[in-house]
């Protein structure tokens, strides 16, 4: 069977009932830590006043003080690693480092910004007032600020990178950010391709420093960092959409009215995955493309990061959820290479991860009974009361869990079968 035949909502089967397995390790913690319950677990993570490390070894947790100062307290695998106890005022958590520390959005000694605490005390990396959301990057969450009139300060690597709301940012394979940046010339909006930017120079001053400009003009522009290349997605003021590679520029066709690229996804190894929309008779479609190949194509939706890339480029994961009558929300499809899965209505798909050989690891919940389990390769963990930070080791998923007496552990779930 071709894997990347046109599929249709009514195709994927349901994924027979995977083998229970014990997980072949369940170690709390954060021994210290009171115990949780789910829904408080939830709000704290929601909150980033508790997160963990990616590798789930160690998590970091704010505890109060007195009013609105709070203690932030860190429980880490290592048991040397001892941090200092520092007060800040509504404090966010931004990312749990496995060996060094944690970084911290809050105000402290009167300065308000991100700090790192380690084992050598309390260091602001950033100036930053408010941060409003945060993006995922290849090395953690990254925060972004309002600085201005139409700015925003975006905190990479702990440093400060201010540019306009509408620029296009991108990472190259080393993590270093790029961006596409617009500007008015003539009437024109042209896109300028900055360099990776040096956090010592604020944007207004930018002009100063090169610009390589893009040979195109569009109302709006997506920049992609591909192998010893850029590609640009071009979406034109007259509604028609370019891509642009290696200067040849290529017409995006659609297959009805108002056609637009929604999200596109590109790998380390140099594949592309669009996500693309346009109206038939009135109705919203939606067509996922793979390296060209239509993979899927109906009525459904996605989220930004319904769709992973495996760690050497090669393999997708792609999360869909088909909507029923009047747009709703109907059941949720994993597609890969390998096959699909249809979900039953009762369960919801969390979190998703693709190995290099492939294989699919993800989070479900169950609508009704709250009960998540981690599934991996024919195999699900027993019921958790919750579970989160989902990755893949070697032969197993990892993720973070609540067990039944209400701590929260590090869940291994191995292969079932190869």
């Amino acid at each position: 069977m071709n894997p990347f035949r046109l599929l249709h909502p009514a195709d994927p089967p349901k994924p027979a009932a995977p083998q229970v397995v014990r997980p072949r390790v369940l170690r709390p913690v954060d021994p210290s830590a009171p115990l949780l319950t789910a829904s408080t677990l939830h709000t704290l993570i929601k909150k980033r006043l508790l997160a963990a490390s990616a590798d789930a070894c160690q998590v970091a947790r704010v505890d109060p003080a007195d009013g609105s100062q709070r203690l932030v307290h860190i429980v880490h695998s290592n048991p040397e690693l001892k941090l200092p106890i520092v007060a800040f005022k509504d404090p966010q958590i931004v990312q749990v480092f496995p060996e060094r520390g944690v970084t911290v959005f809050g105000e402290y000694l009167f300065q308000r910004g991100i700090w790192t605490l380690t084992s050598d005390g309390a260091r602001l990396r950033a100036s930053l007032a408010e941060v409003c959301s945060f993006e995922h990057g290849p090395s953690g969450d990254i925060p972004i600020g309002i600085v201005g009139n139409e700015l925003l300060a975006r905190v990479v690597r702990g440093d400060a990178v201010t540019l306009p709301v509408d620029a296009s940012l991108a990472f190259d394979g080393h993590g270093y950010l790029h961006a596409l940046v617009p500007a008015n010339l003539g009437g024109d909006r042209r896109w300028f391709h900055l360099p990776p930017p040096d956090p010592s120079v604020p944007y207004d001053e930018v002009p100063s420093r090169p610009l390589w400009p893009c040979p195109f003009d569009a109302e709006e522009a997506q920049l992609l960092i591909l192998p010893g290349q850029n590609a640009y997605l071009l979406q034109k003021q007259d509604g028609s959409v370019e891509f642009w590679s290696d200067g040849t520029v290529t017409p995006v066709i659609f297959r009805g009215d108002d056609g637009r690229i929604e999200q596109a996804w590109c790998s380390s190894a140099g594949a592309i995955a669009l996500l693309v929309s346009w109206k038939s008779r009135g109705i919203l479609q939606h067509r996922l493309t793979v390296s060209g190949r239509i993979v899927f194509t109906g009525s459904f939706r996605m989220k930004a990061d319904g769709f992973r890339w495996s760690s050497d480029g090669r393999h997708f994961a792609a999360l869909l959820t088909h909507l029923g009558e009047k747009g709703k929300p109907d059941v949720d499809t994993i597609l890969t290479a390998h096959g699909h899965l249809q979900f039953d209505q009762a369960f919801v798909v969390r979190e998703m991860r693709v190995d290099n050989a492939g294989y699919v690891a993800y989070l479900c919940e169950h609508s009704e009974t709250g009960a998540f389990h981690v599934r991996f390769q024919g195999a699900a963990s027993q019921a958790f009361p919750y579970a989160w930070n989902l990755s893949m080791v070697g032969d197993a998923a990892v993720a973070n869990v609540l067990d039944e007496r209400g701590r929260i552990c590090r869940a291994e779930i191995p292969y079932a079968a190869r």
